[in-house]
């Protein structure tokens, strides 16, 4: 079967053949599976180390300078990105109870952000601050 042309079926949309079309279908149906998944503005926020508590953290240029306060103003599904950048704290981040569901603190690159904890008790605490 020559792929690179295909048969104009009815209404002169392109027919490669029933398997094609069954895999093309598939890839569509997980592209927006997967974008369904993908947060909206206001479930993301961004941390930075040259960036300031001051900020809303809605964006890459107005990060927030630690994590703790990005989680604050985040719900379930939310999502930390810590930009390319180290960050060393000896203190614990508390992060207030979600309810049910996930939060995700990710790096922007693995050799890119580095997170050091120099701390003796947990580096992130999850609940209301009871300890």
């Amino acid at each position: 079967m020559d792929y690179t042309n295909p048969t104009v079926g009815l209404h002169g949309t392109p027919y490669w053949g029933s398997e094609v079309n069954a895999i093309l279908t598939n890839i569509k149906t997980s592209v927006t599976a997967v974008e369904s998944r993908i947060p909206t503005t206001s479930t993301v926020r961004y941390v930075s180390p040259t960036g300031s508590d001051g900020n809303d953290g809605l964006s890459p240029t107005t990060a927030f300078a630690t994590i703790a306060a990005a989680c604050a103003p985040l719900t379930i599904g939310g999502v930390v990105i810590l930009l390319a950048g180290s960050y060393s704290t000896a203190t614990s981040t508390q992060i207030p109870v979600l309810g049910t569901g996930t939060l995700a603190i990710i790096g922007e690159g693995s050799t890119t952000t580095t997170y050091t904890y120099t701390g003796a008790d947990f580096a992130f605490k999850i609940g209301n601050g009871g300890g």
